[in-house]
């Protein structure tokens, strides 16, 4: 099975690049808009709040979860979109078919406000945003730095 690749280039953030290009992936546009404190007194990073990225059957954003970081994960879309979010290894095994893939899904949504805490110790995580149709996606992802005291997640 093999996946499209939009062409286009890829800008990063120093700190991260939540959507980085990675075969069979769409690159797209990564912005360290800002950064605040939270109630905790933990600092927080506007990872993603773009205008619109483009949704088109077959392509998929792909973008990196930060370890040692709370995961805000929100979005509005004029589209469902599917969420998932997977280790690196279940990736491979969700795209090539040859293993089964597991993680945490959010399927067919216009909307959504969650919060991914897995990856707060242990990194190697991955968000995958795909629509079976065309629209647009607007991103709303942050993060907050909270590093676990132990192992979490798949590293647990």
């Amino acid at each position: 099975m093999e996946a499209a690749v939009h062409p286009g280039h890829v800008s990063g953030s120093s700190l991260a690049n939540i959507f980085a290009r990675v075969p069979g992936a769409v690159g797209g546009p990564a912005r360290e808009d800002h950064i605040v404190r939270r109630q905790s007194g933990q600092p927080a990073f506007g990872l993603d709040t773009a205008a619109g990225c483009p949704l088109t059957p077959g392509y998929e954003y792909v973008g990196g979860v930060p370890d040692t970081f709370t995961y805000d994960l929100s979005f509005r879309s004029t589209v469902p979109v599917t969420v998932r979010i997977m280790t690196t290894h279940d990736y491979v095994c969700w795209k090539s078919g040859y293993c089964a893939a597991h993680g945490v899904w959010w399927q067919d949504l216009t909307s959504l406000h969650d919060v991914f805490h897995d990856a707060e110790g242990c990194a190697g995580y991955l968000a995958v945003f795909t629509s079976k149709q065309a629209g647009t996606l607007y991103p709303d992802v942050s993060i907050t730095r909270n590093p676990a005291p132990d192992a979490t997640g798949a590293c647990a």
